[in-house]
């Protein structure tokens, strides 16, 4: 089998995937996603970070009918509290300490393999490792994503 590594580094701060949300529309209940914009955004900027070539190949290993196997890595750097002290803020850039708070880390991967859904691959099935993925503090948020084909 062969084998195809790509980096991606999307700018801005990591989102965690949200609850469908539900409305009245008379006697009928809707329910819808209200994270539509920002999957959008956050597929974009994949798109944009990987190099033509890159996105060809994706867009032709998608096309065809051949098995292939996605392992994804995905390290989230979360900002770091505007009140916190430069003695903490040194320790949390030195991950000695690590976020602990909400959102959950497997919210933050969900809301990522949800936004590169028909970007990387086209069935969930693909997807069959998740490997080193952490949440960590940063100076710039952004979340970076380690991309493994193997086909």
């Amino acid at each position: 089998m062969n084998q195809r590594i790509m980096k991606v580094t999307v700018p801005g701060k990591p989102l965690p995937l949200n609850r469908p949300r539900f409305r009245r529309r008379g006697k009928f209940v809707q329910c819808y996603n209200s994270q539509t914009e920002e999957e959008n955004n956050f597929k974009n900027a994949v798109k944009n970070a990987l190099s033509d070539e890159e996105n060809a190949f994706l867009v032709d290993l998608m096309k065809s009918k051949k098995t292939y196997y996605v392992t994804l890595g995905c390290i989230f750097y979360v900002p770091i509290q505007s009140g916190t002290s430069k003695k903490m803020r040194e320790k949390k850039l030195n991950n000695e300490v690590r976020p602990d708070k909400r959102p959950d880390i497997d919210n933050y991967i969900k809301f990522v393999l949800d936004a590169i859904h028909n970007v990387i691959y086209t069935d969930d099935a693909c997807v069959t490792e998740i490997t080193n993925t952490s949440k960590r503090y940063g100076e710039e948020p952004r979340t970076e994503l380690t991309i493994t084909i193997e086909y």
